[in-house]
C-alpha cells in the first residue's frame, strides 16, 4: 500500500513538473511569435518606405517633394504622430 502511494506521489510530482515546463514553453512561444510579428511589421514599413522613395526618385520629384516623401516615410516607419525637418 505504501509503495502505491509512493508511486502516485512520484507520478503527481512528475506531472506537475511537466505541466510547469509546458506552460513555460508555451509562454515563451507566444512571446517569440509576438516578437516575430513586430519585426515583420517593421520590415514591411521599411521596405514600403524604400519602395516609395525609389519611386519618388524615379519620378524625378523636386527636392522639396523628395524631402516630404522622406519625412512622411520616416514618420510611418517609426510609427510616430508627427515629423518635421
Amino acid at each position: 500500500m505504501d509503495s502505491f502511494f509512493g508511486m502516485v506521489t512520484v507520478a503527481l510530482v512528475v506531472a506537475a513538473v511537466l505541466l510547469t515546463v509546458v506552460v513555460f514553453l508555451l509562454s515563451r512561444l507566444r512571446v517569440t511569435a509576438r516578437e516575430k510579428e513586430d519585426i515583420e511589421g517593421e520590415e514591411r514599413r521599411v521596405f514600403g518606405f524604400l519602395h516609395h522613395l525609389g519611386q519618388a526618385i524615379a519620378d524625378d520629384y523636386s527636392s522639396r517633394k523628395l524631402f516630404r516623401v522622406i519625412v512622411e516615410g520616416l514618420k510611418e516607419v517609426l510609427e510616430s504622430e508627427g515629423a518635421a525637418l
